[in-house]
């Protein structure tokens, strides 16, 4: 089995390389580019030691309401409340083996595709040896900003017998199979500017707290690490995959630039 990357990212000069200078801006330029498309990551899965062995995603739901604003008692201090239906962790269990793929994964065969693409040409092989570009360094590449960059354990894939499954286990962008989310389409939640507004005037709030249905609290944060949490909540999830199906990461942060097809 593989993965074949069929994305639109292609490595380029711009801003993505502001925080470098010298070889690695050379290399790129004049049009310069190495486009990441048709990588092959090899999927090997790591067979169970037991048949009692289980995977658990600890935490999902399927729809966040309108965030509330709770005083405490005693304090002045506030809080953001937001309530999650259908909370439920999910096990998943009878399967034979399972891969993880993340960002240091992708990384590594990234820097593969680099070396490959300068390995006719001297001067730019030179130039990308000077650089002193590993696999660290590739995700700075990738990725503009921190908040915007895959997991390192982005997604799962289970295999048993000839059938197949993915999990996403609780990435910060999501993860997408044959165009649909796995998990809630939470990016239409009409409510983020919420966490935006809170910077702008300081973090009015002590905390947030996610609650159940029947308001037991089940996540509790610092309010800075709210949106982080609440992401990851809602990514999680699992769902059947078939061999040639289209396995999208970040899509609304990177639109098409991270696609994979899962292959014989």
């Amino acid at each position: 089995m593989k993965l074949v990357f069929t994305g639109d990212r292609t490595l380029r000069k711009g801003k993505v390389f502001a925080g470098y200078t010298g070889p690695l801006d050379k290399l790129f330029k004049g049009g310069f580019r190495i486009p990441l498309k048709g990588i092959e990551i090899p999927v090997q899965f790591t067979q169970r030691d037991s048949p009692r062995d289980s995977y658990l995603i600890d935490g999902t739901c399927s729809k966040v309401s309108v965030p509330e604003e709770r005083v405490h008692a005693g304090s002045q201090e506030k809080s953001l409340v937001v309530r999650c239906d259908d909370v439920k962790s999910i096990e998943i269990s009878g399967f034979q083996g399972c891969y993880e793929f993340g960002i240091d994964i992708l990384a590594e065969y990234v820097r593969r595709r680099m070396e490959e693409a300068v390995s006719d040409s001297p001067e730019k092989a030179s130039l990308l040896e000077k650089a002193g570009v590993d696999d660290r360094n590739v995700k700075r590449l990738l990725f503009d900003y921190d908040q915007h960059r895959l997991s390192r354990n982005h997604f799962v894939l289970f295999k048993d017998e000839d059938s197949y499954s993915i999990a996403d286990p609780g990435s910060l962008l999501g993860t997408w199979v044959r165009g649909n989310k796995i998990g809630p389409e939470f990016i239409s939640w009409p409510f983020w500017d919420v966490f935006e507004q809170s910077k702008k005037h300081g973090f009015p709030y002590s905390r947030f707290t996610m609650v159940d249905s029947d308001n037991e609290i089940f996540c509790l944060a610092r309010f800075l690490e709210a949106e982080e949490s609440l992401r990851r909540i809602v990514n999680a999830g699992h769902v059947d995959l078939n061999v040639g199906s289209e396995i999208t990461l970040g899509k609304e942060a990177f639109r098409h630039d991270y696609k994979f097809v899962l292959k014989e």
